[in-house]
């Protein structure tokens, strides 16, 4: 069963897929620059994105479509 994701959380996601980069993508989504590495952080880990490389492959819509038990 899916959850459903805030619209930065979304936009942290497909910032994530293209840069690799948790704290970059979390301020371009939106969250403070002070606290973007602790978010970041915890945005990989409560929301869930899986990790693996390959995933690149795949388009945001799809792994947005994973993260939220869409699929």
């Amino acid at each position: 069963m899916g959850f459903d994701l805030s619209q930065k959380q979304k936009t942290f996601i497909e910032s994530y897929l293209i840069s690799g980069n948790a704290t970059r993508s979390a301020i371009e989504a939106g969250y403070s620059a002070k606290s973007a590495y602790k978010t970041g952080s915890r945005l990989l880990k409560n929301v869930q994105i899986p990790s693996n490389s390959s995933l690149k492959n795949f388009s945001s819509s799809f792994v947005l479509k994973y993260a939220t038990g869409v699929l």
